[in-house]
């Protein structure tokens, strides 16, 4: 039985806007609500029921109705897919003879993961829907948070699960969540309370960072002498000064000495030597072999929730581009991740009739991120005159033709977004980008810049440049970016800037783009939220994450930290570092709407690369080796291509079926059974 909760109204009505926008550029009519109105109210942190309808709320009662009384697994007897068999073009793990269990080790057990560890709520990307997982309640006062966990859960090696193993996951890895605590402690086996650091995250983003961060993937009784060792190094570090904080948050709040800070790397590095066979975890499902091209998990007879899963095994394939989309064209793969370009997307589903797509909303662009590393790209007015001078409605044509382009620079945050986390106000200001090649050309010449008789433009020292734009050989789907950086360099290159593609190998490309900047461009992930959709998440990737890297912004040679300081929309100096550190564990809810309005609006402003497109993805299915699917009567009628969601409940459904938006979630759920 599904249990899901959405953060806020506000996140409905993006969800609905992104949902338009996308419908828009379908060739199938898919209808869409009116859009509601999000009032202050909405904007309250606690866990809200989702919003629905008076109909459609009895509707989803009745479904859930159905789902308690549906027949168990184990008496569930499919007519098709007999031996229960779920088929995935889709992830990576370590190679044999590295495989092994110790999900730390080098390369970690790869997509085996989603399938063996569970989390304490289980996040849906792109909805920030939470469903409870191994936590049955959360509840938060001022400075704690109570996390009440189930009591019947077992790790598949026959321990039992307890509050020992939610400790262990965050003093040993501590993850983002940890640089906002000072400590976990156990109430009793089946209880954990997080006391939070003053000032504490606001309520509703404490929900979103235990679902971010809460895998547990330690299991105490194995790793105990790991676990209780960083445990120790933290409690007897001292606290850091506020000051100290505001420069980099640490775990814990502490401030390691250099004896300490090596002791945890000492045994972090003893620990990664640790390795057994298989990884151990609290998921549904157990390794039974791995190879170099196939993964096969099968189910636990002794999981806690057996009765809600109906695939006795998992079938990870993978191979080359070219392999993975003959086994989706000929119907040997069940699930297949991502959307591919028009006329592939059209031949494969007019060659298999079986095979469905389902587009759906990705908080997450293309951006050609301008390297400030490299003249002539330290010029703000360089940037804006190239962002002009781009015809994205044609690269996204032929890159990503279901895709969106959107009248801005870049904005730090999915475009979709704006609408819902940014003021009326501060979007009536924000510089519109068209394109606009005269534009364009205008902004270079009030800047010193003219065209030869060659057509090539010269700086006002009389320099031409030629442009690199670099992008990973490795991308897949194949086709997408490298298309995409082709069209943005014929379209500079006739602009009077030549420029050419850099295809960069996968092993090196992050060392080259960000760690070196060696190219002038980069086309990679920008505007994107990779957990929740609250704007601190993009904004911090975008400022203190790989996209800061990328487009080479200014950094303290000592602390490696961004140094930026750039003027505001109101005309006086802000530390954008700062804004993104503070809008976290900022209570008033004005205060934060100020501080995310300013961090678009210099994004945007300063034009530190251009959004080519925001994406959209999808997943492919096998109907007919699996049943259970969104909109299952209505598949012949649109032809394979389904809609993307009509209402909340839709949406859901179809960002559920994507592996890399939650996981497993749609076959723990019992919502996928073999046909």
């Amino acid at each position: 039985m599904k249990h899901r909760f959405v953060r806020s109204i506000s996140l409905l009505v993006s969800l609905l806007l992104a949902v338009s926008i996308l419908a828009s550029c379908q060739q199938q009519t898919a209808t869409t609500p009116e859009e509601p109105t999000a009032s202050d109210e909405s904007k309250k942190t606690e866990v809200a029921e989702t919003p629905q309808d008076k109909t459609d709320s009895e509707n989803a009662e009745q479904k859930s109705e159905q789902n308690t009384e549906m027949v168990k697994a184990d008496d569930y007897v499919p007519k098709v897919n007999k031996e229960k068999v779920f088929r995935a073009t889709w992830g990576s793990w370590p190679k044999p003879p590295q495989f092994q269990g110790n999900p730390f080790t080098q390369g970690g057990v790869g997509e085996m993961g989603r399938y063996v560890f569970e989390r304490l709520t289980q996040i849906v990307r792109s909805t920030d829907v939470i469903h409870p997982i191994l936590a049955t309640s959360i509840e938060h006062s001022e400075r704690e948070s109570v996390i009440k966990l189930r009591d019947d859960v077992t790790w598949n090696d026959g321990e039992k699960f307890t509050a020992d193993d939610v400790i262990a996951a965050f003093y040993l890895n501590p993850r983002t969540i940890c640089n906002y605590l000072t400590k976990v402690e156990k109430i009793d086996d089946y209880t954990v309370k997080l006391v939070w650091q003053d000032p504490p995250p606001f309520m509703e983003l404490r929900d979103l960072l235990i679902a971010q961060d809460g895998t547990m993937n330690v299991p105490y009784h194995i790793f105990k002498e790991y676990v209780d060792k960083a445990k120790s190094i933290y409690e007897s570090a001292r606290d850091a000064t506020p000051e100290e904080l505001a420069v980099a948050r640490t775990a814990f709040g502490k401030k390691l000495t250099e004896e300490q800070d090596k002791a945890l790397s000492d045994n972090w590095n003893e620990m990664m030597k640790l390795t057994y066979p298989k990884p151990i975890g609290t998921g549904p499902y157990v390794v039974e072999s791995v190879t170099a091209s196939d993964a096969v998990l099968v189910k636990r007879d002794d999981y806690w929730a057996a009765d809600q899963i109906y695939f006795e095994k998992i079938h990870h394939i993978t191979g080359t581009a070219e392999s993975m989309l003959g086994m989706l064209r000929n119907g040997t793969t069940d699930i297949y991740n991502g959307s591919l370009p028009k006329d592939l997307a059209e031949s494969i589903l007019a060659s298999n009739k079986d095979i469905v797509f389902y587009p759906m909303f990705d908080p997450a662009c293309h951006v050609l991120f301008f390297n400030q590393r490299r003249e002539p790209f330290n010029d703000v007015n360089l940037r804006r005159a190239l962002v002009y001078a781009l015809d994205r409605t044609k690269i996204r044509e032929g890159a990503n033709y279901y895709g969106k382009e959107f009248p801005i620079s870049m904005v730090g945050m999915p475009p979709s977004s704006l609408e819902t986390y940014v003021s009326e106000e501060m979007r009536a200001k924000l510089t519109k980008y068209e394109y606009d090649p005269e534009k364009a050309a205008r902004i270079l010449e009030e800047n010193g810049w003219k065209r030869n008789k060659d057509g090539i433009w010269e700086d006002k020292n009389g320099k031409t440049y030629s442009f690199t734009i670099a992008v990973n050989a490795g991308w897949q789907p194949a086709g997408v970016v490298d298309t995409a950086a082709s069209i943005a360099a014929e379209q500079l290159t006739k602009f009077g800037f030549p420029t050419q593609v850099v295809a960069v190998d996968s092993s090196v490309f992050w060392n080259n783009a960000a760690k070196e900047g060696m190219y002038d461009m980069v086309i990679e992930w920008g505007d994107i939220t990779w957990s929740f959709m609250y704007p601190w998440s993009p904004l911090n990737n975008t400022f203190k994450g790989g996209p800061s890297e990328l487009m080479g912004l200014p950094r303290d040679p000592e602390t490696n930290r961004v140094n930026l300081k750039v003027k505001g929309p109101d005309g006086t100096e802000v530390d954008p570092i700062e804004l993104v550190d503070k809008l976290p564990v900022t209570a008033d809810e004005e205060e934060r709407q100020k501080i995310i309005d300013t961090l678009v609006w210099i994004c945007n402003e300063y034009a530190f690369g251009a959004n080519l497109y925001q994406n959209t993805t999808g997943v492919w299915l096998n109907r007919k080796t699996i049943t259970g699917l969104p909109m299952e009567d209505e598949i012949d009628k649109y032809n394979q291509f389904m809609p993307v969601g009509r209402n909340f409940e839709e949406i859901v459904d179809i960002a559920e079926l994507n592996i890399g938006f939650a996981d497993m979630y749609v076959i723990w759920s019992g919502d996928l059974k073999p046909r």
